[in-house]
């Protein structure tokens, strides 16, 4: 006999990310087009290291020997797609809040169950005041936290590192948190100790496992060994 199987109908609260995504963007954009305050501080030296990048392509290990560059790259292509004007590069800010939010999303219904506190945390966060603010500029706070929230996300996806697909993610992800700063290791320490803990308790194919680590570590060094090589001390 034949059962039609039915779609999986979206939650509500996915059509409430969107609309939130939605708004945020054509808020921010809005905000970016009519701004024409030059940026300060931080904000200015991330925009003159993505130009810099941007103009020499080749030196964007060096372009700082403190600030990692993958945020910086991020805004290079988007000066290369866009236009070479400091709008374009502000945008990042944009991008990395609606990763921010998507992983926030995923991560909290993964850990609740329950996709109205995943909407919530989401919604919530994107309107803190620093958040909000700083969603507009050209800086690295929000790209972290959406990395960070990416690893987080997939850690708990790998059901304590014993599948392979989201482990490697993990990996990935926590690359990109290192690469875009170099003390991302903090903010996901914590959590990993307590997956280990989970890990020794379970009685399982270890060997599996020290492979999925493996591979993620060859992930993780391709990703963040090439600049940390090119700005040790001589």
């Amino acid at each position: 006999n034949y059962t039609e199987v039915k779609p999986h109908k979206k939650s509500k609260y996915f059509y409430f990310l969107l609309g939130l995504i939605v708004f945020h963007v054509i808020s921010n954009i809005t905000w970016i087009i009519l701004n024409n305050q030059p940026p300060t501080w931080d904000a200015a030296l991330h925009t003159v290291l993505s130009l810099k990048i941007y103009e020499l392509p080749s030196s964007f290990l060096k372009a700082s020997s403190y600030y990692p560059p993958f945020v910086h790259l991020i805004g290079a292509l988007l000066v290369f797609i866009f236009s070479y004007s400091v709008k374009a590069i502000q945008f990042t800010g944009t991008l990395f809040l609606v990763t921010a939010l998507i992983f926030i999303y995923l991560y909290s219904k993964e850990l609740f169950k329950s996709e109205k506190i995943a909407f919530f945390s989401s919604f919530f966060f994107s309107f803190f005041l620093t958040i909000y603010e700083q969603s507009r500029y050209h800086m690295l706070d929000i790209p972290l936290t959406a990395m960070v929230f990416g690893s987080l996300y997939f850690l708990e996806k790998s059901r304590n590192l014993k599948e392979r697909k989201f482990s490697i993610l993990f990996f990935i992800f926590i690359g990109l948190a290192t690469t875009t700063k170099w003390y991302a290791l903090i903010f996901i320490f914590v959590p990993v100790v307590f997956k280990l803990i989970e890990l020794f308790k379970e009685k399982i194919d270890f060997k599996r496992v020290i492979k999925n680590i493996s591979w993620g570590l060859l992930a993780f060094l391709i990703l963040t060994l090439p600049w940390y090589i090119a700005n040790l001390e001589p």
